[in-house]
């Protein structure tokens, strides 16, 4: 797999991940794809990126696994995010084709079927709500639209065959869909003069439950990690008194489950 390092993304030192999302990079089909989407996101001013790109020939990576790549907000911290070429206006036929059937099947699906076994992800299609339910497994950039509110896009569109995808990702894997850990394991404790990206993390969940500048709260590093200074802290106070909580500014596993309820 070749690689070329996408402008925009967050590094980590090690992160879970939870869920394989499924986008279409609204791009056309052609054989260079993936090479056009790498070079796209090596050079683009959009603040945009993804783990992989796909066409019908080779897969192209941007972002490691281990970094965060900037697609899908609300499942970027936790998921693992692939561009396959095309557009989310395609209908079914046009998902059936012999330069998707390649890119799905001959290569999407072994790619998937990797990460799922790498990272005990389990074969099984999560719709929005089994995403606000904090479940594991696959999904799309429109589900996550959907559940977490933070964006609007509906790719990869209501043609892509994803019942197929996940049920072929479920062969790959030996044919069960509770093939890996459903489970998510809890987030680490941050606390005050923490950086990284369970921060960013924290503040975005914080800007959505309505607590306004949460997401620049104290700004970054020299070299983009987050701080939580004392103005994050402030917020998570407010935010633990408003839920009946602890009031001591850490976010441990309770504060963590009610960010993310």
């Amino acid at each position: 797999m070749d690689f070329l390092q996408a402008r925009h993304y967050t590094n980590t030192d090690g992160r879970e991940i939870d869920l394989l999302v499924i986008h279409d990079a609204e791009f056309p089909e052609k054989p260079s794809a993936a090479e056009d989407l790498a070079r796209f996101f090596a050079t683009t001013e959009r603040e945009a990126s993804a783990h992989i790109s796909i066409d019908n020939n080779s897969i192209v990576r941007s972002v490691r696994d281990e970094d965060i790549a900037w697609a899908a907000p609300g499942a970027n911290h936790d998921g693992l995010q692939a561009e396959f070429a095309g557009v989310a206006a395609q209908r079914k036929p046009e998902w059936k084709d012999d330069f998707s059937h390649a890119m799905l099947f001959d290569i999407g699906v072994p790619q998937f079927g990797r990460w799922a076994e790498a990272y005990e992800i389990p074969a099984q299609f999560l719709d929005a709500n089994a995403l606000k339910a904090q479940r594991r497994g696959i999904t799309t950039h429109a589900q996550v639209s959907i559940a977490f509110r933070l964006s609007t896009h509906t790719d990869p569109g209501a043609g892509f065959p994803i019942a197929k995808f996940v049920a072929e990702v479920r062969k790959f894997r030996g044919g069960k869909a509770d093939d890996g850990r459903p489970e998510r394991r809890p987030l680490g404790t941050i606390r005050l003069n923490d950086v990284g990206w369970l921060v960013k993390k924290a503040q975005r969940h914080l800007r959505v439950h309505g607590f306004p500048g949460a997401h620049v709260a104290d700004g970054e590093t020299r070299d983009g990690r987050r701080i939580f200074g004392g103005a994050t802290e402030k917020l998570v106070r407010a935010f633990q008194r408003s839920r009946n909580l602890t009031v001591d500014g850490v976010i441990g596993p309770e504060t963590w489950r009610r960010l993310q309820a």
